[in-house]
């Protein structure tokens, strides 16, 4: 009797490249050079953009990176330049081979031709395009007596000498810096060609021209249908040994921002859910997004078959725990932080299950998981919808903001749900301290479904800090704070006191160090003037307000603040600001 052997490795498990091998018991996968992680090389080891990365990593003003557009999916990674902006922008900037070139010899329409490849397929540089807010490529030809577009002419006698060709494979009608169909140069919309009979600066005749001088032509394509360019051609470069030249230039392809990041809800009432189309587990998946909440017991998503199920959750504040069910055994997998999860930031979460796993990753580098039972591994069925915000039945819900949706690296439109009017659930990310409810300097504390006022360090309380504090103090009473713990030095203060007298003198409020014998004081002198004198470490300063008399029993609001280092107090009482500069 001869024994069977199982073959595991046929068809291969492994994914994205992975080899397979296995031994009597099991498979196992090599991930090696195929820039996949996991059980079966499912998960991309690399961001999903330069926005992705700069969500989870230190950035400096330029880095050189894989980024995978789809996640787990089909499309391999590819070098990118991501540059970061002091403004918040993120820009991706993926590079031809060739940049540039000398053009000459070419006499004929088109007859110099430069096919430009990129670091990436077609296929990842369109799920680029498709995900950024705007891309732009810079494309410039400086030329001496080589005509460029032959310019000017209409549509059916259009014979230029020179185009360049989209990604699609369609020769375009004008020059970059100009409108598609124009058949013209940026100068010509411009209508400042050094020749003002042509439309491009290269299409110039004598005498505009001297033998010696190149002229440019260029600007930024901004059409993201028609990006990248895929080819160059010119002509009108005559031969080697005649004064006609020219010179291309072609910049990278140049996308600024990530839609995934920007395909952001809010649920707004614990009960809201968005309800997805059946997801497909199987065998092997994998479901990405980032969540922002202060909620610490909440269901993230659920779904559920005739037996098993997925739910994912936050418990206690600083815990994401994934459970699942195929059969009869129920696992879980869970990673705890040692920051809190509902500190209302973003994080991102990516759960993974497979043949030989359940894997949960959060914010790109906290991990852990959990070996699945012994084979056979059945596909694991799902047959309700993919309930966001909630479990099935609507309990244990989840308030806060999600975006970044991908199921198996492929994008979820959340923001279309939430345009059909969807209860408790808004496009975009937004809370109600975004409308600014607390008053006076109040602290607003987010709930998504709700929010509290802290009112600390103001002069008010109340649900809005709408309420004022005050006290009737006698020549001889004072109110008096010591403000305990570490408190280090500050060089930029904001002091508001309200006040009313009819005895024009005496201290009205005042700061002191007994460590470092700083001090602020301010009152009213028996003129009815305000007198503000201090020492922050330089030397003495005194200041007295002479536009007003504060003792005459109208109510003052008076506003005290330093800044630009302390080197600037700014003194502000209604319908007045005064600005007092000292030299440090």
């Amino acid at each position: 009797c001869k024994a069977s052997v199982v073959r595991r490795c046929n068809p291969n498990p492994c994914e994205h490249g992975g080899s397979c091998s296995q031994s009597a018991a099991e498979f196992s996968c090599d991930c090696h050079a195929t820039g996949y992680a996991g059980a079966v090389c499912h998960t991309s080891m690399h961001p999903l953009s330069c926005q992705a990365y700069k969500n989870v990593a230190a950035v400096s003003r330029a880095a050189d990176i894989l980024i995978d557009v789809d996640g787990s999916g089909p499309l391999a990674a590819f070098p990118v330049t991501c540059q970061f902006y002091s403004d918040g922008r993120v820009v991706t900037a993926v590079r031809p081979a060739v940049s540039g070139a000398a053009v000459d010899g070419h006499q004929e329409p088109g007859a110099f031709r430069q096919d430009v490849h990129y670091d990436a397929s077609r296929a990842q540089l369109e799920a680029l395009l498709n995900r950024s807010h705007a891309c732009t490529q810079r494309l410039d030809y400086a030329c001496r007596h080589s005509r460029l577009l032959n310019s000017p002419s209409d549509e059916g006698s259009f014979h230029p000498f020179a185009w360049w060709v989209s990604r699609t494979g369609q020769r375009m009608d004008y020059w970059a810096g100009a409108t598609p169909g124009s058949r013209k140069c940026a100068c010509g919309l411009l209508g400042a060609c050094i020749d003002p009979t042509k439309w491009c600066n290269c299409d110039a005749e004598y005498p505009y021209l001297k033998p010696e001088d190149f002229q440019t032509d260029g600007g930024e394509i901004t059409e993201k249908e028609f990006l990248p360019v895929k080819q160059l051609r010119f002509g009108d470069t005559g031969s080697h040994l005649d004064e006609k030249e020219g010179r291309y230039t072609l910049g990278p392809l140049m996308c600024e921002g990530d839609d995934l990041f920007s395909n952001a809800v809010t649920f707004r009432i614990s009960d809201a859910v968005i309800s997805l189309p059946t997801f497909d587990l199987g065998h092997s998946g994998d479901i990405y997004f980032e969540f922002k909440t202060t909620k610490e017991n909440a269901v993230l998503l659920h779904s559920k078959g005739p037996q098993d199920y997925i739910k994912l959750s936050i418990i206690g504040g600083d815990q994401l725990q994934f459970q699942f069910q195929v059969g009869d055994t129920p696992l879980g997998v869970s990673v705890e932080t040692s920051t809190r999860l509902a500190d209302n930031q973003w994080h991102s979460v990516s759960i993974e299950r497979n043949r030989k796993e359940a894997r949960v990753v959060v914010d790109g580098a906290l991990k852990n998981e959990i070996r699945t039972a012994k084979e056979p591994i059945r596909a694991l069925q799902l047959t309700t919808a993919l309930v966001l915000g909630a479990s099935l039945d609507r309990k244990d819900g989840f308030v806060g903001c999600m975006r970044a949706l991908l199921l198996n690296g492929r994008p979820q439109d959340l923001r279309a749900h939430a345009r059909r009017g969807l209860y408790g659930v808004g496009e975009g990310c937004a809370g109600r301290c975004d409308s600014a409810p607390c008053l006076n300097n109040g602290t607003c504390l987010e709930g998504y479904d709700s929010y509290a006022c802290d009112c600390r360090w103001t002069s008010f309380k109340g649900p809005i800090c709408a309420d004022e504090i005050g006290v009737n103090l006698r020549p001889n009473s004072m109110v008096k704070y010591d403000f305990l713990g570490s408190w280090r030095s500050t060089i930029a203060e904001k002091i508001r006191v309200g006040f009313t007298t009819t005895n024009p003198k005496g201290f009205l409020l005042g700061f002191y160090s007994n460590i470092s014998g700083e001090y602020l004081t301010l009152m009213v002198s028996n003129s009815g003037h305000l007198r503000v004198v201090f020492d922050f470490g330089f030397e003495r300063q005194e200041i007295i307000f002479q536009g007003k008399h504060f003792g005459l029993g109208q109510y003052h609001d008076v506003r005290l603040s330093r800044k630009n280092g302390g080197a600037t107090l700014v003194l502000q009482v209604p319908l007045h600001k005064y600005l007092f500069f000292f030299k440090l």
